[in-house]
């Protein structure tokens, strides 16, 4: 992660939000639902995707991993590495946004 990349304002309203009663609940319940949403998408692909897609992901966090996940999924996957950790929207907003609006044409 780069913490250069993250104002203090940000900082401390993610501070302020998890820090009452139940404020972490929403970050943990990524994590609970790690297990269901993995058996909802085995139950849900049949077969992998044909359509492009982009993987993308941050060289400090998962960097060659998303491409290897992606491909279990889909066939026509197009990698891209952001010089980040895993907040990619808040470390490299304008990489992340320039790489989409080129995949979307």
């Amino acid at each position: 992660m780069d913490p250069s990349a993250i104002s203090e304002d940000l900082l401390d309203e993610v501070v302020r939000g998890s820090a009452g009663p139940g404020g972490l609940r929403p970050i943990f319940d990524v994590y609970r639902n790690d297990f269901k949403n993995i058996d909802f998408v085995k139950k849900k692909i049949q077969r992998k995707l044909t359509m492009p897609v982009i993987a993308i992901g941050g060289v400090y966090f998962m960097d060659g991993e998303i491409h290897r996940v992606a491909e279990l999924f889909a066939e026509n996957v197009t990698f891209e590495a952001l010089d980040c950790g895993h907040c990619l929207a808040l470390e490299r907003p304008k990489q992340l946004a320039g790489l989409l609006r080129n995949f979307m044409g």
